[in-house]
């Protein structure tokens, strides 16, 4: 039985195999041609196609990923597609500021690089206007110290920090407060300077600007270092509230923040300075002579109102009319200047002197209530006998109560010194009072003066 079974199954197979060499057979004109057809596809096509599968996946890998950074939420895909890797987060606003601050910090340092790699050169080999040549040195001021200290270490520390160590960054500027002072100087320079190019701008400095092949003109990188010292405080400010939402400690960034804050107001008194004219320095001394400028603004001003106080009598230089004028109020020294507004479109306002009161002869100074106007009366005479009243007009009250705190503090400070000196004079005049009677037992005439100039310091 199980003999007949294989003789049945060896049948079927060779059977089978009979019909598979005779379909393969019936059948070989049909391969023939579509091996012929396979056979000579090119090497190109086969390698499009493993390119365009290859793109495909990584699209599709892409896309899975990007999804995933949108939503916030990891999807599966990107989960198991590499072992290890971190999935990055977009920046937070910090680091956002903190790159603009270095963008922005290398953009600066190429318009320096423009004026000083650039203009300068070229006006060293360009023939210039015969009236120019005297005045060269004070277009550019001192721009080749500052370019060579921000490229040299400033610009560099600077955008390392924000890139690569964010938290030492306060600290670039903390420690170059001093090198900031070299600002000063330049702003102070900048309005002639801004006078000087506004004459040659179309001609002989547009010249230079299109052989050099840059957008931008002369009289716009100049204004850039006054500029970057306020965008640096803007930068900081935000950065600072930016840390704050965070909960990190700010105490770093807002001293950073209040040194950017008082060197471009230094900068401004400095640059305001550079416009005032006609000042006399062999009447009044140097500008520097007068201490820090501890303030500087716009006012309106009356006319002075001489007061005698002998003859109990008020008469007016003229009427009481409000003026604008240009207030620089200086330790030693308060200064009035006319303001004169320019048609040149590049030059600032002027500022013509008009008067000079050495803060030593201010008395008193006093705001009515509900009052924007601020009167100083200042000592003409020496001995308090004719005095002039000063009226200050302020419209914006913040700067209305500064100059009041500052005038008052001035006025105290002052008759403090008065105090102190009244005493050590009757210190003195009472010690050399008592020797002379410890001598004489009977006051005389030159005595009893003595003793009348102890009894009038008293009383002041």
């Amino acid at each position: 039985m199980k003999e007949s079974e294989r003789n049945q199954g060896n049948r079927s197979e060779s059977h089978d195999a009979s019909e598979g060499l005779s379909s393969i057979n019936s059948s070989d004109d049909t391969r023939a041609s579509s091996q012929h057809s396979t056979t000579h596809k090119s090497l190109d096509e086969l390698t499009m196609s493993e390119d365009a599968l290859s793109k495909m996946e990584s699209l599709s890998l892409n896309s899975s990923r990007g999804l995933s950074s949108i939503s916030g939420t990891p999807t599966e895909h990107s989960s198991s597609t590499v072992a290890g890797e971190i999935p990055t987060s977009p920046p937070s606003k910090k680091q956002l500021l903190l790159q603009e601050l270095a963008e922005t910090e290398r953009t600066y340092l190429e318009s320096l690089n423009h004026i000083c790699q650039g203009y300068m050169v070229l006006t060293k080999e360009v023939p210039m206007p015969s009236e120019l040549k005297d005045r060269i040195a004070i277009v550019f001021g001192n721009i080749q110290q500052i370019y060579e200290w921000h490229q040299m270490t400033f610009s560099k520390d600077l955008v390392y920090a924000c890139l690569e160590n964010a938290s030492s960054m306060p600290n670039i500027f903390i420690k170059n407060e001093r090198k900031m002072m070299m600002y000063f100087k330049y702003c102070q320079n900048y309005p002639k300077a801004e006078y000087i190019v506004s004459e040659h701008i179309d001609k002989y400095f547009e010249e230079l600007r299109s052989r050099l092949g840059i957008k931008k003109r002369l009289s716009d990188l100049l204004i850039e270092p006054v500029q970057r010292l306020m965008r640096y405080k803007m930068l900081l400010t935000d950065i600072i509230k930016q840390a704050r939402k965070n909960g990190e400690d700010t105490a770093l960034l807002e001293r950073a923040c209040q040194i950017m804050t008082e060197v471009p107001k230094r900068a401004d008194d400095m640059m305001s300075l550079g416009r005032l004219e006609d000042y006399d320095e062999k009447q009044y001394g140097h500008l520097t002579a007068q201490g820090t400028l501890m303030l500087q603004l716009p006012v309106q001003v009356a006319n002075t109102v001489i007061l005698n106080s002998k003859k109990k009598k008020i008469s007016y230089e003229g009427e009481k009319v409000f003026e604008n004028r240009q207030i620089f109020f200086f330790e030693f020294a308060l200064l009035i200047a006319e303001v004169q507004e320019s048609k040149n479109q590049f030059v600032g306002p002027r500022f013509i002197f008009k008067r000079f009161y050495s803060v030593n002869a201010m008395s008193k100074a006093s705001r009515s209530p509900d009052s924007n106007i601020i009167e100083l009366r200042v000592d003409q005479s020496g001995d308090g006998a004719i005095q002039k009243r000063l009226n200050f007009s302020i419209i914006n009250s913040r700067k209305l109560l500064t100059v009041k705190m500052i005038l008052q503090e001035r006025c105290k400070h002052q008759s403090n010194i008065r105090k102190k000196i009244s005493r050590q004079i009757y210190s003195l005049l009472k010690q050399n009072a008592l020797e002379k009677v410890r001598h004489s037992h009977q006051l005389s005439p030159k005595n009893c003066l003595t003793a009348t100039l102890i009894k009038c310091v008293e009383d002041c």
